[in-house]
């Protein structure tokens, strides 16, 4: 995820440095006084893998819950579905277990984004620290240049006089 949100943040934090105060991590998104800035459909899309706009929506309220149906409407193998399934919808058991295993897959994910985040960081001081280097080379050598015009024109001056004499 090298174009992620705090990738962008880390390398244009200078630029960028009013959403820090902003956001909240939480709840993963920027709070504002009035509103929130969150998510659109789509980038919840993109980050579950479910697209909304190549399903119908689920209109079987009121009806007897089928496993195939739910199954459809939540995106997940009818087999798991079957299994928390029960006459009055899904057991808190069942929900539960979704929920925790849904949490561990972000903390994963938060951990990779972490560890990018880190390794972004590493590279661009290695990266500041090799354009001070070039900075500091770039300057001795003008200094070198320098003293040697200097030199030179010692020298020419020098070569001048024996000339003359």
């Amino acid at each position: 995820m090298g174009g992620s949100l705090i990738s962008l943040l880390l390398r244009y934090k200078s630029q960028l440095w009013w959403p820090y105060q902003y956001y909240d991590p939480p709840l993963r998104c920027f709070t504002f006084k009035d509103f929130q800035l969150a998510l659109t459909i789509e980038e919840y899309e993109k980050l579950l893998g479910w697209y909304v706009k190549e399903r119908p929506p689920f209109t079987k309220l009121g009806e007897p819950l089928m496993p195939e149906t739910v199954a459809e409407a939540l995106h997940l193998p009818i087999e798991e579905v079957s299994l928390g399934l029960g006459p009055m919808g899904f057991a808190r058991k069942f929900l539960e277990d979704k929920a925790w295993a849904f949490l561990h897959a972000l903390d994963r994910d938060h951990a990779k984004l972490k560890k990018k985040s880190e390794e972004d960081l590493e590279l661009l001081s290695e990266s500041r620290k090799k354009a001070k280097l070039e900075e500091d080379l770039k300057e001795k050598y003008q200094e070198g240049l320098t003293q040697a015009d200097m030199g030179l024109s010692s020298l020419r001056k020098q070569l001048k006089q024996t000339e003359k004499e």
